[in-house]
């Protein structure tokens, strides 16, 4: 049976990826978040449709599901995203994604953003602190630079936070992350070679225990 520790393995790289491509294209910026049309406004005509994942509260050291919120008033459209998780989540049976409130104690909003950013297929997702907690939306139709093939430290960096961040197999992370790359891979117990059209891209080198000891990025390499 799936656990959200694998969903999380398979999505964590590309997610941070992506986490680090919207930090390096909004750089100083304000935030302005509009629920009834279901957009943010991040200044400069940078304006973008989001979907509305939930809830941190300081109050009760909690995570609350969007669709878990009656209060909140929330148009339909735009818990779309939150629904398809929570659909997943009672479908593959992982609580994370289906209980309408869980304490941030047994998961991170980040942790849960990440995961949401991967299964949706959204470009990235913020955190929006306000008095007594924070609010996240995944963000859609952003024009954030994700071309991997021409940065490789990008490809590198987020392997390398995956592991650092998160308690999660190293393997599954290096290998769900090439393959996401669409890059050939090559394996074996000390390490991993993935190549792009015959050509070395990225060499992850693993201890006895299957934790990674060692990554190089060789773009361009024979």
């Amino acid at each position: 049976m799936e656990t959200f520790k694998d969903i999380l393995a398979r999505h964590l790289a590309l997610s941070l990826a992506k986490q680090q491509a919207l930090a390096e294209y909004l750089g100083d910026h304000t935030w302005e978040l509009d629920l009834q049309q279901g957009v943010v406004d991040f200044g400069r005509g940078r304006v973008f449709p989001v979907q509305i994942l939930g809830t941190e509260s300081e109050k009760d050291n909690t995570w609350l599901w969007g669709w878990a919120n009656p209060m909140s008033g929330l148009p339909e459209e735009v818990l779309l995203d939150a629904e398809r998780l929570r659909e997943y989540g009672m479908r593959h049976e992982i609580r994370m994604l289906s209980e309408p409130r869980l304490p941030l104690a047994d998961i991170a909003g980040h942790a849960l953003a990440l995961v949401a950013s991967g299964v949706c297929g959204a470009d990235a997702y913020y955190r929006a602190p306000y008095e007594g907690g924070a609010i996240y939306f995944l963000i859609h139709d952003a024009p954030l630079n994700l071309e991997f093939a021409e940065r490789p430290d990008l490809v590198v960096s987020s392997l390398s936070r995956a592991i650092q961040l998160f308690e999660v197999d190293h393997r599954a992370v290096a290998r769900a992350w090439m393959n996401t790359l669409l890059l050939e891979v090559e394996e074996s117990e000390s390490q991993l070679i993935a190549r792009k059209e015959g050509r070395t891209f990225l060499l992850v080198r693993f201890d006895g225990a299957g934790r990674i000891i060692g990554i190089d990025a060789l773009a361009g390499e024979a």
